[in-house]
């Protein structure tokens, strides 16, 4: 038995699914990268908010706000980078 088919119906059901995952991959990056950029333009609003407002001028509440702002953005960062994020991994963010 011999078929006569194209190698292009082939190579298009392969190369196909390989362009939809790559892209797929880069658009879920783009999204995430978006929204850090979001998270992280908050907490400098937030802690812009803390220093200018502070009717006392000890900067006292801006230190807190810094420290706690830090060790989030810390948490969240450890979070992303670790090899297999689990639910427990994902609990030093939010304790």
């Amino acid at each position: 038995i011999s078929f006569d088919t194209s190698m292009s119906i082939i190579s298009v059901g392969s190369v196909f699914p390989l362009i939809f995952s790559v892209n797929a991959s880069f658009n879920r990056r783009d999204q995430a990268l978006e929204s850090m950029a979001s998270l992280k333009a908050a907490i400098l609003t937030l802690y812009l908010m803390f220093r200018t407002w502070e009717k006392q001028g000890t900067g006292r509440w801006a230190h807190e706000a810094d420290a706690i702002f830090q060790k989030l953005l810390d948490d969240i960062e450890w979070y992303l980078r670790s090899q297999n994020p689990t639910a427990e991994h994902g609990n030093v963010v939010y304790d």
